[in-house]
């Protein structure tokens, strides 16, 4: 049997399953989340996730756990090894220093060994530049590659 692929969901792709629909986000990330509640993906957050999610209003804020808690999503620490990585990133230039916790949720994914972070963030994490320069910096600390896909590039279906 081939091994599951490894997913880290960052933030952004939460606030696409709940509230106002926007498609084709919304279903492509719902299609996201019934992929991984059948078995297809193994899927982690972090701390860093966990305390953006707490920041949304009630009753978003309980719809955003309640999917944590249906998915059974593993959890990740952020350890230190992932906050040197991080700054890493920083100080090359790869993420605005304002944006650290897009950084923190790169390094993360890379110090845990997962495949591929999923995200709708366009802007900081998912695109091809991204993408290059954190893994010649992964590849220059010894770290495997990590994929930075939307969930529209994740989907089997």
């Amino acid at each position: 049997m081939p091994k599951r692929v490894r997913l880290y969901l960052e933030t952004s792709i939460f606030g696409f399953m709940v509230g106002t629909r926007q498609e084709p986000y919304t279903e492509a990330t719902e299609r996201l989340f019934h992929e991984i509640g059948q078995g297809h993906f193994d899927a982690f957050i972090s701390d860093e996730v966990l305390r953006e999610l707490r920041k949304a209003p009630n009753p978003l804020r309980a719809q955003l756990f309640e999917i944590v808690a249906t998915h059974r999503l593993h959890e990740l620490d952020v350890n230190q090894e992932a906050r040197e990585l991080t700054a890493r990133y920083i100080e090359a230039g790869i993420i605005p220093a304002k944006v650290e916790p897009d950084a923190l949720h790169i390094a993360v994914a890379t110090v845990h060994g997962l495949d591929i972070l999923v995200s709708w963030n366009l802007q900081h994490i998912v695109k091809t530049k991204t993408r290059r320069e954190v893994n010649a910096i992964n590849a220059l600390w010894g770290y495997r590659s990590l994929d930075l896909a939307t969930p529209q590039e994740v989907i089997t279906s």
